[in-house]
């Protein structure tokens, strides 16, 4: 970004004060004004009817003058809008402002007419908006208006772009962030590149008007089509259902409902939403600039619920507010725990135990979480009184260190002239109802806390970071069962916990609260000991009556279960369509299928892992799938994902007929010219890092002897029917068909 740091809060300009850019210098405390609630009176209504019709009147105006005039007409409107401004005076009050409830920013007053100034980022005047006392508008005659824009000084680590000055005063004093007005929706577009070439590093929320009564609402296509341009953000007035017809804009807004509904709706777009990428618009991938961006949450399969967990579910959300698949999770993440080192699934030389990381992804006070392990901390404690080898050790402090962590489940040590005895039983549960402390933990500088984390997933014994630390804690079985908002996840989940195996690690699960239960009810005690008895004997059965029994009852597939996970394997399990950043997060689906099959075999008291088994698990990894493309991936970004998917398709089929082709053969022959480099490179890159490599570069003579440089072909490394992970598609929201309880197994 050029100029001042992003977070600096701008000093805001007085009445009389000529803003000359979107910054100044001395910061000081915003002043918002104390009557934040205006009455939702007739005459409310009326004016915005009034502020409406000369709104179109003036927008009609702009639409048919040409984008820019001769030089002479472009300079004279420059010199009378320097010299008109400067000539006027500063106003601390007009009827126009009492009229929107606003205050006025780097305006001035001549006559009854208050003056807007239309500047560049440059700083230079290009043109004066009048607004007489009811609200007609003009410019000035041959004044340019594309690109122009007058700010309003505030926080720069968001600009807010929006299109006439009482919008742009409203947003400005619900938020305290720097904005932008247009002063017309065809140029917002612009504006906000302007805007992004400046302030690179800002966020950009195009605050649209919602011109629901005009025939294909332009305001709001052109708003969005600007947040598309600059990967920004789209933000709509939401006025409820009891919305008057004139109301539109989010100065209309700020009358009918306050300052606080405006500001509401801003932290909406920017926290619950994604940008809109324009990448996926530039580069092709994306053909229509005003696809629908709103999604379905996750919708999980019911195979879900599978014995024991999906009975514990029901009874858990029977009478509350709590989500069965929420209350599910805490259950799998507790038996993960419970169950212990004992059974084991062999893969290779490794030994895979059923523990289990999983976080509860849902918005503040919807997603019910804590509701959602009330059930299964009953049933805990009622295991307990029976028989306290049975149960785990439960944490739910926080953690902040890797030498933290191990103490919970250390091998002993020397304090001072002390020998502390270790601890046998290496089962933990760790419930972090703050996963954002954990995230926070990580990102401080030489915290190992992640790291330890991801070796307690592994089994691997947490070493001490120093030399000089004593503790130790070999062999863990660690389960966690943790909370978090969407915003939080997204903004605290550092690029490096992305990439590292961190992440990918655990099992993100979007759930909310689906139903309203003024009162709830607790679950009966005696279902409560039911439950507890079934688990008990579960527990039993795996031998978690011997936590220090490792590795002693093997678990294996059945004859239609193992095919069932080799065609999985090879293709859902591996599949690579959905982009780099959202595989990333999903590359340890095997292992985790695995854990949970494992999981739900010894809920059935059996060491034979059955398609049922499967079924269930896959159904859970499916939901991981839908849950991390939901938080994580915008509706065009899944589009743009879809695009490079069906380019990769087509590329293995030219091959695999053509044996081999150059680039510029891909483009010209394959796709008839109607790709561009970018899309056409992000294709071939995904097929050539494939694993393994579908594709591979060959160097080769020019034919005919020709001079020059050799050329490069693209060929199959595999014949097509091998390629499935390259281009099948993982489960979506849309999804109709069951999980598929056969061995014959449809790889999609």
């Amino acid at each position: 970004m050029k100029g001042a740091r992003m977070t600096k809060t701008i000093e805001k300009p007085s009445a009389a004060c000529d803003t000359k850019g979107l910054a100044t210098n001395a910061p000081t405390e915003l002043d918002f004004p104390k009557d934040e609630r205006r009455t939702k009176a007739t005459s409310t209504v009326e004016k915005m009817q009034a502020g409406r019709e000369a709104h179109q009147h003036w927008e009609l105006a702009i639409d048919v003058q040409p984008e820019r005039e001769d030089a002479a007409s472009d300079a004279a409107a420059v010199d009378a809008a320097v010299s008109r401004f400067d000539a006027a005076l500063g106003c601390d009050s007009h009827p126009y402002l009492a009229t929107k409830g606003v205050k006025a920013y780097g305006i001035r007053q001549e006559g009854e007419n208050l003056l807007i100034p239309l500047q560049t980022l440059d700083r230079k005047r290009h043109n004066i908006q009048t607004i007489a006392p009811n609200g007609d508008k003009q410019f000035l005659p041959g004044g340019r208006l594309k690109g122009c824009l007058h700010a309003i000084a505030g926080t720069l680590d968001v600009l807010i772009i929006c299109e006439d000055y009482a919008t742009g005063a409203s947003l400005h004093e619900a938020t305290g962030y720097a904005v932008a007005v247009a002063f017309a929706a065809g140029n917002l577009e612009a504006v906000a590149l302007a805007l992004r070439n400046q302030y690179s590093d800002a966020k950009i929320v195009v605050a649209a008007d919602d011109d629901h009564h005009s025939e294909g609402n332009p305001s709001l296509d052109k708003a969005r089509t600007a947040a598309i341009a600059v990967g920004g953000y789209l933000a709509v007035p939401d006025f409820g259902a009891h919305r008057p017809e004139q109301a539109t804009d989010f100065n209309d807004l700020h009358q009918l409902a306050g300052l606080a509904a405006v500001k509401r709706d801003i932290d909406s777009a920017i926290n619950t939403g994604t940008a809109i990428a324009s990448t996926m618009v530039a580069t092709g991938q994306v053909g229509d600039a005003f696809a629908d961006t709103h999604r379905n949450a996750p919708r999980p399969d019911p195979e879900c619920l599978y014995g024991l967990v999906g009975d514990i579910a029901r009874a858990g959300s029977d009478n509350t507010e709590a989500n069965p698949y929420a209350v599910a999770a805490s259950a799998l993440a507790y038996l993960g725990a419970a169950l212990g080192r004992g059974a084991y699934m062999p893969i290779g030389d490794d030994c895979n135990h059923a523990r289990l990381f999983l976080i509860h992804v849902g918005r503040s006070s919807r997603g019910r979480k804590g509701t959602a392990k009330k059930l299964i901390s009953r049933i805990n404690a009622a295991i307990k009184s029976m028989d306290e080898c049975l149960v785990p050790q439960v944490h739910s402090g926080g953690l902040s260190t890797r030498e933290g962590l191990a103490l919970l489940i250390h091998d002993g040590y020397r304090d001072g002239k002390n020998e502390v005895p270790p601890i046998d039983d290496k089962r933990l549960l760790v419930v972090e109802s703050e996963f954002s402390n954990v995230l926070h933990q990580s990102k401080r500088d030489g915290n190992t806390l992640s790291g330890a984390l991801r070796d307690a997933w592994d089994g691997t014994s947490i070493k001490p970071a120093v030399k000089t630390c004593p503790v130790w804690a070999s062999d863990p079985h660690i389960a966690i069962i943790g909370d978090i908002t969407p915003p939080e996840l997204r903004e605290l989940m550092h690029k490096r916990e992305l990439t590292n195996g961190f992440a990918n690690r655990f099992i993100f699960f979007w759930a909310e609260g689906d139903k309203v239960v003024p009162f709830p009810k607790p679950t009966d005690k005696d279902v409560v000991a039911t439950f507890a008895t079934r688990v008990a004997q579960v527990l039993r059965f795996a031998g978690a009556d011997r936590p220090m029994d490792k590795d002693v009852m093997s678990m294996e597939f059945s004859p239609d279960a193992s095919s069932l996970y080799e065609s999985l394997y090879r293709g859902e399990l591996r599949d690579r369509s959905l982009g780099e950043q959202i595989t990333g997060l999903l590359d340890r689906r095997a292992p985790v299928l695995l854990r949970l099959a494992m999981l739900f075999a010894m809920t059935d008291q059996t060491r034979v892992i059955t398609v049922a088994h499967i079924n269930a698990a896959l159904a859970w990894v499916r939901y991981w799938v839908d849950s991390v493309r939901f938080i994580f991936q915008s509706a065009v970004d899944e589009a743009g994902a879809a695009a490079t998917t069906e380019m990769t398709q087509r590329i293995i089929t030219y091959l695999a007929t053509h044996g081999q082709a150059t680039r510029t053969q891909l483009t010209k022959v394959c796709f008839g010219g109607h790709v561009t480099k970018t899309t056409l490179d992000k294709a071939l890159e995904e097929l050539i890092t494939a694993s393994p490599p579908a594709i591979e570069v060959e160097t080769v003579p020019r034919s005919n002897g020709q001079s020059g440089s050799p050329s490069k072909v693209y060929k199959l490394c595999a014949l097509p029917a091998q390629l499935g992970n390259t281009a099948n598609s993982a489960n979506s929201a849309e999804r109709e068909s069951p999980c598929v309880a056969t061995a014959a197994f449809d790889v999609r």
